[in-house]
């Protein structure tokens, strides 16, 4: 099973979440983004370990936080319970998008407790292009992260091979002056 590469996975509530996410979705997929929306691309096949396994390749968990969205995360088999938990133990970005009326529950569940203390953007009345760019942001931040990453393995792979060479060029030319008479 192929995993495809997502920059967004959009967790939410049905009920009160899903015209929020999907605006949110064709906002960031307008900027560049691949992202992960279950009812936009999850088609057939085994849903809960393609799920699961597109929420640990998938480097930004963006959680829309509708009124209501997590009082039933109290429930062990709540699939938005179920998408935070998988999140935070997989060391993805978890942002939470806080939507107007939303709070979150006095309590948690001990596996998810900590997704109250994320930073995210909150969507004020009338600025919603300000919020996209602020979620963009934070978005963003971890991308560079990567990028940063990759370009200091790469650094190291030049140097790596560079210092191979090297070595290999001063054994060889060792070995040609030992011919020499």
């Amino acid at each position: 099973l192929e995993v495809k590469s997502y920059d967004v996975f959009i967790s939410y509530r049905r009920e009160g979440g899903e015209n929020l996410a999907g605006r949110i979705r064709e906002r960031l997929v307008e900027r560049g983004f691949r992202v992960f929306l279950d009812v936009e691309t999850l088609r057939s096949g085994d849903f809960n370990s393609e799920l699961f396994e597109i929420i640990e390749s998938t480097p930004n968990f963006v959680l829309v936080c509708t009124p209501h969205a997590l009082d039933r995360c109290i429930y062990e088999n709540d699939w938005v319970r179920r998408e935070i938990g998988h999140a935070l133990k997989s060391n993805v970005k978890v942002i939470p998008v806080i939507a107007r009326g939303f709070e979150f529950p006095a309590k948690l569940p001990d596996d998810i407790d900590r997704v109250r203390y994320k930073s995210g953007p909150e969507q004020p009345p009338g600025y919603y292009d300000a919020f996209i760019e602020r979620l963009c942001q934070f978005i963003e931040s971890s991308k560079s992260s990567k990028r940063r990453i990759y370009i200091i393995l790469a650094v190291l792979i030049i140097v790596l091979i560079t210092t191979a060479i090297m070595v290999l060029n001063t054994f060889s030319q060792d070995k040609e002056s030992s011919k020499l008479p």
